[in-house]
């Protein structure tokens, strides 16, 4: 506003003539004006700085089995032995005779029949008397076929 002023000035200084007196102050500026054309599209920007890296994603899944490989070639030949092959070793002592066999090698036979059985045997001794006891009226029980010895009173 205040260059426009400044050319309206300069113009005005221009038309002057001799007859007119001393300029005025100035007035109050105007409205504002119309808006102008738009300009001209200018030169393309410069690409920006890089930016920052973005967030790390997922693990990805396994990938398919890859195909076999081909087989190696094959390896060198082994050092040989060292030294001289051993003499053999001595004779051992014979072993010890096996049992004697009585006809292992034929078939068991058939089992013959029970034998009969032996007489009875002679008597033992007679054993020790036992120890004399006192039986309650309470406790006693007169059974029939029960004998007593010969030192055991009755009730």
């Amino acid at each position: 506003v205040r260059v426009v002023s400044e050319q309206l000035a300069q113009m005005a200084a221009s038309l002057r003539r001799p007859e007119f007196g001393a300029p005025g102050i100035p007035g109050p500026p105007g409205p504002p004006g119309s808006p102008g054309l738009p300009g001209h599209s200018g030169f393309p920007g410069q690409a920006g700085s890089r930016g920052l890296p973005g967030l790390k994603g997922p693990p990805g899944d396994i990938g398919p089995k890859g195909p076999k490989g081909d087989t190696g070639e094959k390896g060198e030949r082994g050092f040989p032995g060292q030294g001289p092959k051993g003499l053999p070793g001595t004779t051992g002592l014979p072993g010890e005779p096996g049992k004697p066999s009585y006809g292992t090698d034929g078939r068991d036979g058939e089992r013959g029949p029970p034998g009969a059985a032996g007489s009875p045997g002679v008597p033992g001794p007679p054993g020790p008397p036992g120890p004399s006891g006192y039986c309650e009226q309470s406790a006693c029980t007169m059974e029939a076929g029960l004998q007593g010895g010969q030192n055991m009173k009755g009730p």
